[in-house]
Parts: structure tokens; sequence; C-alpha cells
């Protein structure tokens, strides 16, 4: 006997979920839902067309990136060799200096002045040649700055 109480319970239980899944859907006017409906595919169309617009703007950074990374490296190593030049060119120029003082110690008196104003030079030379080193970095700065305003110009014309 129990074993024809269950099925009958399941569909009673099976009817009540209907007649309550019926009552609700009545609830809700159809038109309210194509409208919910309508906006929520907007709003998807919107979403899509905004996450391809941000992958075509990572690309074109991405390429930038490279790009000014490679010109990055380039430069580096130029201003290293460059530095290096320097050392070498200074180093000599020690030597030399050196050698003088040992090979004309009574001349050293009257070269002593000189050696101060091409100190000075050399100075002069080098303050010149890191505010050169300075300038041509802040344009390399202006350029990255450059492309990326071009880049983000570039995705703000796509959208």
């Amino acid at each position: 006997m129990s074993q024809q109480q269950q099925p009958s319970d399941e569909s009673t239980k099976s009817e009540n979920v209907e007649y309550l899944i019926n009552q609700l859907a009545d609830l809700i006017d159809k038109k309210d839902v194509d409208k919910i409906t309508d906006i929520q595919r907007s709003l998807l169309n919107r979403f899509e067309k905004s996450n391809q617009m941000l992958v075509y703007c990572n690309e074109l950074s991405n390429q930038h990136y490279l790009k000014l990374s490679k010109d990055f490296r380039s430069h580096t190593t130029k201003l290293n060799e460059m530095y290096k030049d320097l050392d070498i060119v200074f180093h000599r120029i020690r030597m030399i200096k050196q050698k003088l003082r040992e090979k004309y110690p009574d001349v050293l008196i009257e070269k002593q002045e000189q050696e101060n104003v091409i100190d000075e030079e050399n100075t002069n030379i080098i303050t010149e040649t890191m505010e050169n080193l300075m300038l041509e970095n802040q344009m390399t700065t202006n350029e990255e700055s450059s492309n990326i305003s071009e880049t983000n110009d570039q995705c703000q014309k796509n959208s």
C-alpha cells in the first residue's frame, strides 16, 4: 500500500510544481520579458564591440612595446659603448700626462696651468655629453609618449 501512495505523492508534487510555475509565469508579462531580453542582447553586443576594441588596442600596444623595447636596448648598448670609449680615452690621456711629467719635469709648472684649463674643458665636454644624453633620453621618452598617444587615438578611432 505504501508503494501505491508514493507514485500518487510524486504526481501530486509534480502537479504542484507545474501549478507554481504557471502561476509565476502569469505574474510576469510577456512584453516585459521580451523587453528585458532585448536590453540584454543590446548590452551583449556593446560588450562584444568593447571587447574587440580592447583586443585591438592591446595588440597595437604590444606592437609598439616590442618596437620601443628593441630601440631602448639598442640605445642602452650605444650608451654603454660610448661610456667605455670615453673611459678609455680619459685613461689614455692620464697615461700620456704621466709620461710627460716623468719625461719633462721642468715644464711641469707651466703645463699645470694649461692642464687646469684642459681639465675644465674636459669637464665641460663631459657635462655637455651628459646633457646631450639626457636630451636624447627625453626625446626618446617624448617619442614613446607620442607613440602611446597615437595608440590611444587609434584605439578611440576604432571605437
